[in-house]
Parts: structure tokens; C-alpha cells; sequence
């Protein structure tokens, strides 16, 4: 739930020195949880005199507000940064393991490390309740909430990340054709209220 979410943010946060960064899953956003290539991830640390600034064209820059991010010594592009975080996606190429990460900023470089697995499902959630509502779209394409809910036997949008290997190469920070259309490699499996869909 978010006030655990919260918590655990907190104590990353203050395990954090100067000089060394926490990298989560950017989608859970979860302590702990590894990420996938190909996948977002979300730096927290003390970025001294980086404004809060949101990339708005893809494919996703390799430095945005004066910030650079290397996983495992490749460039990684960026959608966001700010004083505490930097939203990026770890390279598609890069090989599972314990990386290094590195954020550069005008006034100094750091470093942590992130753990990489073949596949690292997480959901994006849209706010703070707890527990936090799902980033999910309904059949007809409106937002899923309590007010308009999916209906048995229809089909929904679930916005996650960390699917892992795909069915084509996508150029890290491009987007992806709409066709063809690119698939995961393995067959996911969903579970709604412990059923599996």
C-alpha cells in the first residue's frame, strides 16, 4: 500500500549518503524489487541544482537538464528529473546482474547499483490510495475507476513495465510501432482478485 510504499521510500532515502543513489523498479517503485532491461527505473538521490524538468519528444534524450544516467557504462535515455529523482530506462542491451548506475549532474557524479533479471513485471498505479488504484483503461478506453468499471467477459488495458525480451528490437526511448506489433516473448499471466484471466 502507499503508506509502506512511502515508508520504504523513506528509508531508502535516508540509507542514502551524498554520494550514492537507490534504484527501484520505475513502475512499482517497489524497494527491493529488480528491474529488467528494457525497462524504467527511478533514481533517488540528492541531485543538488537539478530543476524538476519532463522530456516531452521521443525518442527520449540521453541528457536532459543536465543530467546524464550510465547503466553498466551505457547511456540511458531520460524522461524526468528533479533534486531527489531521475526517471530512466535501463538499456535494452544491457546483461542481467547487479549493474552500476551512475547519475551525472553539473556538480557531481552518483552511484548505486540495480539489479537486472530476464523479466521484472511492475504496475504503474495513478494515485495514493491504499491500496493504490492500477493505471488501467476500460474496454471502450476510459479510465477504470469506481464509478465506471470493467464488466465480466470484457477486455482491459493493464499499464505495467518490465515484460522482458520482446518480439522485435524497439531503439531505447523510441516508441513502438503500432505496426507490426511488438509482443512479449513469453506469455504473461494476469491474476484479478487471485483468478487468473
Amino acid at each position: 500500500n502507499m503508506t509502506t510504499r512511502l515508508a520504504a521510500f523513506l528509508f531508502v532515502c535516508s540509507a542514502v549518503s551524498h554520494a550514492q543513489i537507490a534504484v527501484l523498479n520505475g513502475a512499482s517503485n517497489r524497494v527491493g524489487q529488480p528491474v529488467s532491461p528494457g525497462s524504467w527505473a527511478t533514481a533517488y538521490g540528492n541531485f543538488a541544482g537539478v530543476s524538476a524538468t519532463t522530456a516531452t519528444a521521443t525518442p527520449f534524450p540521453k541528457t536532459l537538464g543536465g543530467v546524464t544516467v550510465t547503466v553498466d557504462g551505457t547511456d540511458a535515455p531520460i524522461y524526468f528529473v528533479s533534486g531527489t529523482q531521475v526517471n530512466f530506462l535501463i538499456p535494452a542491451g544491457t546483461v542481467t546482474g547487479v549493474k552500476p548506475v551512475q547519475v551525472k549532474t553539473s556538480g557531481a557524479t552518483v552511484s548505486g547499483t540495480v539489479r537486472l533479471i530476464p523479466a521484472a513485471p511492475g504496475l504503474f498505479v495513478k494515485d495514493a490510495a491504499t491500496p493504490p488504484k492500477g493505471a488501467i483503461l476500460n474496454q471502450d478506453s476510459t479510465e477504470n475507476t469506481s464509478g465506471n468499471l470493467a464488466r465480466r467477459g470484457q477486455v482491459i488495458q493493464i499499464f505495467g513495465a518490465g515484460a522482458g525480451e520482446l518480439s522485435a528490437a524497439i531503439a531505447d526511448g523510441a516508441v513502438a510501432p503500432s505496426s507490426p506489433i511488438v509482443t512479449t516473448r513469453a506469455t504473461p499471466q494476469v491474476f484479478i482478485g487471485g483468478v487468473e484471466a
